[in-house]
This record gives structure tokens, sequence and C-alpha cells, in this order.
């Protein structure tokens, strides 16, 4: 089930695209996922474009669902789903609220709220207030972070969070910045300082056709990783489902005709990671 905010203007709040809930892919147990809208990156295969803009209410067109009833003209929205606004302003008290509806999933399961994105750490204050307000419930909190900002940012929020995703977008610093616009050594270097704090973290890398998808890369990302105390890492498979929203967006999409990973790559990759546990 998911969750479209719709319009709510108010000082304090944070711009997101959707609370998606049900969610078991964005840590442990039963989960309600808060994408936030801006990101710092610019990830090529990137799944959720309409999430790289901080715009509020940015047009997203499908054609392909376009009837020519002009409904979108007269009544500003379309019957078939192919015109969609995306980027709305929900306050921290609002989105807890939203979120704690599902508390009892949450508890049965070992499960929480995962704020996503976009890049969660742009909007800090927010989530920092948001998480404040859902651990005065006992709610599990985790953040899903690319960690290439500030580590000032990471210092407001994990008074409030319970446990840290990073996706380590590369492993060599050149390949790193062109293909994402991350900078691999501060994301190394907010990982130390996150787990010299104490906080948990799991680091996700994605497996990208041509660019991570090779024993000789994992090999690599597993010495690499092995100097880092990370709880877990998991293989984020790429997929194209994400390519309708860039012809939405107007956006061209550099794998357009990629095929998706296949598990038992995965399951191949798996093998370069000796000493840390491995989820796929």
């Amino acid at each position: 089930m998911i969750f479209f905010p719709g319009q709510n203007m108010m000082p304090d709040s944070g711009t997101i695209t959707r609370i998606q809930r049900f969610s078991t892919g964005d840590g442990p147990g039963i989960r309600s996922t808060v994408f936030l809208k801006g990101c710092n990156l610019h990830c090529s295969w990137c799944h959720n474009p309409e999430t790289i803009s901080p715009e509020k209410g940015q047009r997203m067109f499908y054609a392909e669902l376009c009837r020519g009833c002009g409904s979108c003209r007269s009544a500003g929205i379309c019957p078939n789903g192919a015109l969609e606004f995306v980027g709305s302003e929900l306050s921290p008290a609002e989105t807890a609220g939203i979120l704690s509806e599902d508390a009892p999933f949450y508890a049965n399961s070992g499960g929480g709220v995962t704020f996503s994105g976009g890049e969660p750490l742009l909007q800090a204050e927010y989530v920092r207030a948001t998480a404040a307000l859902l651990k005065e419930k006992g709610i599990h909190i985790a953040v899903d972070t690319a960690a290439c900002t500030a580590y000032s940012a990471f210092e407001r929020l994990n008074p409030v969070t319970d446990l840290y995703l990073v996706d380590l977008k590369g492993i060599e610093e050149t390949a790193c910045r062109e293909k994402t616009g991350a900078d691999l050594k501060l994301v190394l270097e907010n990982i130390r300082k996150l787990t010299d704090a104490g906080k948990t973290v799991e680091l996700r890398l994605p497996v990208i056709p041509g660019y991570s998808d090779t024993a000789e890369y994992m090999e690599r990302a597993a010495a690499l990783i092995s100097a880092l105390r990370v709880e877990s890492v998991t293989l984020l498979p790429f997929h194209r489902l994400g390519a309708p929203k860039y012809r939405a967006l107007g956006l061209e999409y550099e794998y357009q005709t990629v095929p998706g990973v296949e598990r038992s790559l995965l399951e191949r990759l798996s093998r370069a990671f000796q000493w840390q546990t491995v989820k796929f």
C-alpha cells in the first residue's frame, strides 16, 4: 500500500514523494519507507529519478496512459493516471502521525520506519524531528543514505537513528565520482565516524551491469570493506523498473535496454565476501 500525500504547505516541513507502507526491503521487519525529495548525486542507474530534484510538485507525464480526454485541462487531474505531480510537504507531526498508524505491524515483526530518498540527510532537521516523535513511541528508525554529506548532518540524526543503510556507490575514487558524483573519501570517512560513534551500519552495494557486476570488483570491494566495522553487506541488483519514470520526466535513461541482474550472478558475486554477512 502506498500513500501519496497531498499538498500541505507548513513551516518546518519536509519535501517527500511518497510513503511506502508494508515495505520489507529497507531494513528489518515490516516497515514504512519515507522517500524524501532532493539528492546531491547523479547515479546513472537511479530507479527513483523523481527524487533527485528538490522541486515541489514536479510534473510527470506518462504519455502511454493518455487518452486525450482533456480532463487535465478542465479538472487538473487525469482519470487514467497519465499526469502526476510529485513532491509534497508534510510537517514532522503529520508525517509521524501517518507512520504511527502501522506501529502494531512494526512491533510484531521487528520492523519500523526507514527514511530514504533522494538523500534524507539533505533534510536532516525534518528527519530528526519526525524520528524523535516516532522514538517516543518506541519505533525503530533506519536511514538509507549515500553518506556523501558533511558529518554534522549525521550528528543531528545519531541520537534518534538505530540503523544506517549506507549505499556504497563505488570503490574507486575517479570512477565513483564520474558515475555518481560521490566523494568516496568523504563516504568512507563518514562510515568510520559512524562506527566509531557506536552506530550500526549496513553497507549496500549496487550491482550495475558494466560497472560493478564482476568478481574482480566485488573482491576489491570486500577488501575495502574488511577495514570497516559494518554489520553486513547487501547486494542490490540493477533493475529497469524506473524506466517509465524517466520517460515521464522527459529524461534520457542510459540503461533503457540493459537487462536486469539475475539472482545467479548475485550468488556468484557474494563469494567474494568471506568474512562479511552478505544479503541479496
